[in-house]
């Protein structure tokens, strides 16, 4: 009985050490198989994090460019080299010209709040204008000599419409560690007279392309041909150096001048000199997986971005040597383990590819997407949306007001892709949307989207620009459609300003037609003129939609004129002619209240002023005046010599126009102006036309 008892005892015995040997072996290999998943999804999450910082790179160095080269454009930077004097004179005494100058560059820094300073640099060296914080810079505080800068050089030799970036280095403005971006101002002769260029911290790009990185990633970016690091995400730009005056870096101090960019004595990424700008490595026994932030034309950064684990994965984990009961714990503990480690990665998933304020699919998951559906070949069209009034609303109401907006606008856009596509949130008030639907079907789905995203209330209406890409007609890969989805929203936005002054200049128009409808045909007709001539100066489109505005308004401060001066035959008062001149002043300030005409205002303030200094309101001469005033003169004074309504005499012929045009050509007009008139009319009129025919 007892060896049968004992019996029994060994066999349970060997049962249970059975047991534990096939339970641990299946631990064993369970916890093998989950390294091995946890490894394959690390790669995975590796390969998504740097693809998505360098993305977010590439997008920041390519709205930093779309932002110098829409600053550049700016009429007033070309008015700047069209005034006469020294540029002293021109910087000291430029007037509005100036004021437009400076207000574009302030303008710059508002549309990127954390640009340093901004400024308009001469060909010979010296700043013509600057701004620093939204404060324009006194004459006296301009740099002399800027041909030193890393910037001037590069940049001088840049063609218009391309913009040069600079590699890191020390401002001697602000003492940061900063990137200069500059560009050209467009010149109508091809010479570049000037450049715009404004700094940026390096410190900005870190902040901005990782303000959230998945937890447990370490982020760095690397200057490819040297190896070096650039950027570390977790640290603070300068964040243990020593700072120039002595001080600790750790002392809350934010003078960052004379820190170094990163670690120099950092060699763990030589490797990247020999093993291209894109792919994975196992170097230095780390697991780095590392892509290249792409850059445009003049861009001196060769960075690649480095993603790699905070702590590598271990061998065992759980898993430990003991006896068959610490087995058994030790298996209970790694399946608990093992469940509890794939619930978090469900959870650290969905939270690395969906927008933390409002649940939509974030700009890791809209990638992903967008090159699952590449593979597959099928056509699809991807739609990005940029709300419009939500910064007013945001400043008016407060952030929470706002982050509740964007919650609400969310929904309502999941609500409207529910069975037809996919919504995305990119960041800020920037929306995505990936669907199948095509023809009609798209553009019911996008107009249905676009209400979506609008709210109006009290004090706030909140729409939105969008541009949409088909692929793979518009674009054969994600990065290239998501770049011309961008492109084609900011193209919209610009159109709806244009449309804005459209608008503005139609209201005007009416408003001085219902009081003297006898100038309509007038306007048209001196509007025609001004555009030719202005055309044959070589004008740009957005010149000649300038000057059209000014030939076509010119008239506009004339409504506050009393009837019976305008219609007075006959010589009129000195009271009179003093009240009657002021109309030009008139007219500058009715369109200066309309923001989309404030640059037509300025002509209109000029077409009175007369080539030898004695016009008015403010005696300018020669080319000190405005060339489109100058020309909205000659045809505003040619056409009313021929009109049948001439108050001071009889209308003359069009020879006798011309003569007269002649005749005052040097001391009222711009000779130039008046014979590429007269050339025009030239021009126009039938060969078969005789002399006296045409008097």
């Amino acid at each position: 009985m007892g060896r049968t008892n004992l019996s029994r005892g060994r066999g349970t015995a060997l049962g249970l050490m059975l047991l534990a040997a096939v339970m641990l072996a299946a631990g064993v290999g369970l916890a093998m198989q989950q390294r091995a998943a946890a490894a394959s999804e690390l790669d995975d999450t590796l390969v998504s994090a740097a693809r998505h910082e360098s993305q977010v790179l590439a997008n920041q160095f390519d709205r930093a460019r779309a932002i110098a080269l829409l600053s550049a454009d700016n009429p007033a930077f070309q008015r700047f080299y069209e005034m006469g004097g020294s540029r002293l004179r021109r910087i000291s005494g430029g007037g509005r010209t100036m004021d437009d100058i400076n207000s574009a560059l302030i303008y710059l820094q508002r549309l990127y709040p954390d640009i340093l300073t901004a400024s308009f640099v001469d060909r010979e060296g010296g700043e013509n204008a600057r701004a620093d914080r939204l404060l324009r810079a006194p004459v006296t505080g301009l740099s002399r000599d800027q041909r030193e800068a890393p910037f001037f050089i590069p940049a001088f030799s840049m063609e218009t419409g391309d913009v040069y970036q600079s590699a890191p280095f020390v401002s001697p403005s602000t003492g940061q560690w900063v990137i200069s971006f500059a560009t050209p101002v467009p010149s109508i002769d091809g010479v570049t007279r000037g450049i715009v260029q404004y700094e940026m911290p390096v410190e900005t790009f870190r902040i901005e392309a990782w303000a959230v990185v998945p937890d447990g990633i370490e982020i760095r970016v690397v200057e490819a041909p040297t190896s070096s690091v650039v950027i570390d995400a977790a640290v603070r730009q300068g964040s243990g150096a020593t700072i120039v005056d002595g001080s600790d870096a750790g002392s809350g101090n934010d003078d960052l001048s004379g820190f170094a960019l990163g670690d120099p004595t950092d060699e763990r990424f030589d490797w990247l000199r020999s093993a291209g700008t894109r792919g994975l490595s196992d170097a230095a026994g780390v697991r780095v997986a590392y892509e290249p932030v792409i850059g445009g034309v003049g861009n001196e950064n060769h960075w690649v971005v480095a993603a790699e684990p905070a702590e590598p994965l271990g061998l065992f984990a759980g898993v430990g040597p003991g006896t068959a009961s610490l087995v058994a714990v030790g298996l209970v503990l790694l399946f608990a383990g093992a469940r509890s480690y794939r619930a978090v990665n469900r959870e650290l998933a969905d939270a690395v590819t969906s927008d933390s304020l409002t649940g939509i699919g974030n700009r890791r998951k809209l990638m992903a997407d967008l090159d699952e559906m590449v593979e597959t070949g099928a056509p699809f069209a991807l739609g990005m949306f940029d709300l419009d009034g939500f910064k007013h609303y945001n400043d008016t109401f407060g952030h929470p007001a706002g982050d509740a907006l964007l919650i609400r606008l969310s929904a309502k856009l999941t609500e409207v892709m529910s069975d037809r596509g996919c919504a995305y949130r990119l960041g800020g008030d920037e929306f995505c949307i990936l669907t199948e639907r095509t023809g009609e079907d798209l553009d019911d789905l996008l107009g249905a989207a676009m209400l979506a995203l609008s709210e109006q209330g009290d004090g706030f209406e909140i729409g939105c620009s969008h541009g949409i890409v088909r692929i793979p007609d518009d674009a054969a890969d994600a990065e290239d459609a998501l770049r011309q989805a961008d492109k084609r929203m900011y193209a919209e936005k610009h159109g709806r300003r244009l449309t804005a002054e459209t608008q503005s200049r139609d209201v005007l128009v009416r408003a001085l037609l219902e009081r003297h409808p006898q100038l309509g045909e007038h306007r048209d007709e001196v509007a025609d003129l001004a555009e030719a001539i202005a055309r044959r100066f070589g004008a740009e489109d957005y010149e000649l939609a300038r000057v059209r505005r000014a030939a076509e308004l010119h008239d506009i401060g004339k409504v506050a004129i009393p009837e019976e001066i305008l219609s007075k035959n006959g010589p009129l008062t000195d009271e009179e002619w003093r009240f009657m001149i002021r109309h030009s002043e008139i007219g500058e300030r009715i369109l200066d209240a309309a923001p989309a005409l404030h640059q037509v205002a300025e002509l209109i303030r000029h077409h009175h002023e007369r080539w030898d200094g004695s016009g008015y309101p403010d005696g300018l001469a020669a080319d000190s005046i405005p060339l489109g005033a100058r020309i909205v003169a000659v045809c505003d004074a040619y056409h009313a010599m021929l009109s049948p309504d001439r108050a001071y005499g009889k209308p003359r012929t069009r020879k006798e126009a011309l003569d007269e045009l002649r005749r005052c050509a040097g001391s009222q007009f711009d000779p130039e102006v008046v014979e590429a008139l007269c050339a025009l009319l030239d021009d126009r009129r039938p060969a078969s036309t005789t002399t006296a025919a045409s008097a």
